[in-house]
């Protein structure tokens, strides 16, 4: 009687574990710039876009072969994934983790950039070719940051103080997030930058 006591709790231990409804990190729709990514190329001829991997609903939006995406992470048999096309829309959502394959993507964050909803500019250096170095943003000089660059993953990052902003390189793009602390800035620098 003794063993079966044992075996409830453990069974419902398992059950929470599983259950969609507890999965940690299901949202799919954003990222942080504390986040770190891989890359990887589609392998499959098509691969639709999931707003959910416990769903099992497919969107109309999806990517096809030899297109490179930034995972985010993995859960069960989906990736949270972004993706850039050609005209620097972005797509955040799950893909099949079995139509992916991992890649490498030559590029670097560095240089000027032009954020493409309004024209705001965007410059990242590296001083003396080591990877810390000073990145500056300037908006009609409204605006500026500067701190260590620092890299994690395919994800750069500078931080200034409590204020980070991070910049994932993807197809000639670049993503940029500021985080929560950045209330000097008087200008959002989120969205798709393209290099100028």
């Amino acid at each position: 009687m003794k063993k079966l006591f044992v075996l409830i709790p453990a069974l419902f231990l398992v059950w929470l574990a599983l259950s969609p409804a507890q999965a940690e990190g299901s949202d799919c729709s954003d990222w942080r710039t504390s986040d770190a990514f891989s890359y990887s190329s589609l392998q499959s001829p098509k691969a639709f876009f999931y707003d959910d991997y416990a769903s099992g609903k497919a969107l109309k939006s999806f990517v096809v072969k030899g297109d490179v995406v930034a995972v985010r992470n993995v859960k069960f048999d989906f990736a949270c994934v972004v993706y850039i096309n050609k005209k620097g829309l972005a797509t955040i959502g799950w893909l099949e983790l079995k139509a992916l394959k991992d890649t490498k993507v030559p590029g670097s964050a560095v240089g000027k950039w032009k954020l493409l909803k309004n024209g705001t500019s965007l410059g990242i250096e590296i001083q003396s070719n080591k990877l810390t170095g000073v990145a500056n943003l300037n908006a009609s000089n409204e605006s500026w940051i500067s701190g260590s660059l620092s890299k994690s993953g395919n994800l750069w990052a500078v931080q200034d103080g409590n204020c980070t902003l991070a910049g994932l390189f993807l197809n000639g793009f670049l993503m940029v997030r500021t985080s929560d602390h950045c209330s000097h800035l008087k200008i959002n620098f989120s969205g798709v930058f393209g290099r100028t």
